[in-house]
């Protein structure tokens, strides 16, 4: 049996679970790191709005090439179900995207995206629910 890597919404305050916002991530997933993060925002408003990001590798062994995902997910607010008060928010999925290597270090800065995938540092500007890359740098070594 493989274990696979989840994530979920806790209350803040009693910290339950709360219920039907478990996702579930593929076989052999792990998740590197997760971070909140305040990017540039452009709809109704200007300005930053804030973001959970995950940075992921998929871990075969050493013998494949290692590859990881971005996955930026926005905490919405919906009608709560009745009796359970606590399903008023849920994931919306904003981005979802392979990478050509393990994604394992995920920041902002000025309302971009800083990411580490392999050996490289790149700047990513959201922009109709997609990532563009705004600049890089090639390290040499493992970044994390």
């Amino acid at each position: 049996l493989q274990e696979k890597f989840s994530i979920c919404l806790f209350s803040p305050v009693s910290w339950d679970v709360i219920p039907n916002t478990k996702i579930d991530l593929d076989e052999w997933e792990h998740v590197n790191c997760l971070k909140n993060v305040a990017l540039a925002y452009e709809g109704t408003r200007s300005g930053l709005k804030g973001y959970i990001a995950l940075g992921t590798n998929y871990n075969y062994g050493e013998d494949i090439t290692s590859r990881g995902r971005i996955l930026i997910y926005d905490i919405i607010e919906v009608v709560p179900e009745p009796g359970q008060p606590l399903t008023k928010n849920k994931f919306k999925e904003i981005y979802a995207k392979d990478q050509k290597g393990p994604v394992t270090a995920l920041s902002q800065v000025k309302g971009f995206l800083v990411s580490a995938v392999g050996q490289k540092i790149y700047i990513w500007q959201l922009k109709d629910n997609d990532l563009i890359g705004v600049a890089f740098i090639d390290t040499q070594v493992y970044t994390h």
